[in-house]
């Protein structure tokens, strides 16, 4: 039953584009505080818009490891559900969780960047890739290069942490290895 909840409201957080519900999310929470010099109401909508995909793509490979022989040889020698969890399912699935955190870091740089650039996240005069595009734009004309190194430094930033995001798949995807 908790299974079924939590996918519904899974599905509903993600029926919604990510950036629609992040400026959502920050606009309803104001400006917020700052826990460490980082704005919470930013990194609560980031995390709100980008749980839900990794709860959908973690509880399906969790069922799939779930269905393995070697868990239900477990089960059958009177393993607890913790122990299975902890001695099964979770070592299977622990890469897949890696691998999303290292692919969603470059996502969580975009949207906070382009919070930022849309004023509604960190703070103007906070040192922000998305606060140095906006500032960069009042003076385009005159000095074209204030644009270019954000958007080199946030478009470098994504594809290395997706070209990370992949290496570490390649290694640690059971799938990948015999090839």
């Amino acid at each position: 039953m908790w299974d079924l909840i939590i996918q519904r409201f899974v599905d509903g957080v993600m029926a919604f584009p990510a950036l629609i519900l992040a400026l959502t999310i920050v606009t309803l929470m104001g400006k917020g505080f700052t826990v460490g010099g980082a704005q919470a109401n930013v990194v609560l909508s980031i995390a709100i818009v980008l749980i839900p995909v990794t709860t959908r793509v973690v509880r399906g490979s969790a069922l799939s490891v779930k269905e393995n022989v070697y868990v239900d040889a477990a089960r059958s020698l009177g393993a607890s559900d913790m122990r299975i969890m902890s001695r099964h399912v979770l070592p299977n699935v622990a890469h897949v969780i890696i691998i999303l955190g290292a692919t969603y870091l470059g996502a969580a740089i975009l949207l906070e960047s382009t919070l930022s650039f849309l004023h509604q996240g960190t703070a103007i005069g906070q040192p922000s890739w998305g606060n140095m595009l906006a500032t960069s734009r009042t003076t385009l004309e005159s000095h074209q290069q204030l644009l270019w190194s954000p958007t080199i430094a946030v478009s470098l930033a994504i594809l290395a942490f997706n070209l990370l995001g992949d290496a570490l798949r390649d290694v640690w995807d059971p799938r990948l290895r015999n090839t």
